[in-house]
């Protein structure tokens, strides 16, 4: 009976040529290609989302500005243009305005203009404008028109 040799189950240390060192390297170089990468990226988004919160808080303030002229009662002035300006919305400011467009007299055109007098009323057209602004300097402007009726001076 022969005994095996030795060399089916081990290689002599002069034949080793350290493959599994590099390839562990390889694979470490890659998984540290990556982690780099997905942080970018997740860095990335998290700028996206700010800037888009504040794009929303911007617009959001400019549609105050536009509440506010319609809760102001001297806002809807034929006389002189009515405006605001660095008007505190939480941390954000407004700055909106409201001018007189044109008087139209109200006719029997329609069933509502009906129940009016011809020449007694008129439709008062207003352009509003708001333009809200972040700390972060990120801005909207709203433009909006509005009418009212009333009686004709």
């Amino acid at each position: 009976m022969t005994r095996p040799s030795r060399h089916l189950y081990s290689s002599p240390a002069g034949q080793q040529q350290g493959a599994a060192l590099i390839t562990a390297l390889v694979v470490l170089i890659m998984l540290t290609l990556l982690a780099i990468s997905t942080l970018s990226t997740s860095t990335m988004e998290e700028r996206m989302a700010a800037n888009s919160q504040e794009i929303n808080r911007s617009f959001q303030t400019a549609d105050t500005g536009l509440t506010q002229i319609f809760d102001n009662p001297d806002a809807l002035n034929t006389v002189a243009t009515f405006s605001a300006s660095n008007v505190s919305v939480g941390n954000a400011s407004t700055d909106y305005s409201s001018a007189f467009r044109q008087a139209v007299p109200v006719g029997r055109t329609s069933n509502l203009a009906q129940m009016w007098e011809v020449g007694k009323y008129s439709k008062y057209y207003f352009d509003l404008t708001s333009t809200g602004t972040t700390p972060s300097g990120i801005s909207t402007t709203l433009d909006a028109g509005a009418f009212q009726i009333s009686k004709t001076n």
